[in-house]
């Protein structure tokens, strides 16, 4: 008798595994089209990291979440660490992204970066 219960837990655990992933994918992809296809230009009050990527608010009120990569051609004067957004990325800095662009620029002492993103996956 244990061992029919063990079971049915067992089966109950990977049918619950299997639909929470679904729903995060859900959301992640939802969190993608919201970020990717926004016009964003305002200054950092947030940044965090947030389910496998990084999340960061903006004074407007406005959340987003992306998951940045750094291409070192497109930041190819900067010798700063800045490869980790949610590290390198601060209160007060400026952001901007045109909407649908592939590029994400953060503005930081009168400096640059440039951040590439890919869909996040939680």
């Amino acid at each position: 008798m244990k061992k029919k219960w063990f079971i049915l837990l067992i089966i109950g655990l990977v049918i619950f595994s299997i639909f929470n992933q679904i729903d995060a994918r859900k959301h992640g992809w939802e969190d993608f089209k919201k970020f990717n296809t926004t016009n964003i230009n305002g200054i950092i009050t947030e940044v965090k990291v947030f389910s496998k990527g990084s999340f960061f608010s903006l004074e407007n009120g406005s959340e987003y979440i992306f998951n940045p990569y750094v291409d070192k051609n497109d930041n190819n004067n900067n010798d700063e660490d800045y490869s980790i957004f949610q590290y390198f990325a601060k209160k007060g800095d400026s952001i901007a992204k045109p909407a649908k662009s592939d590029r994400l620029y953060l503005f930081k002492n009168g400096k640059r970066y440039v951040y590439r993103f890919t869909i996040v996956s939680n």
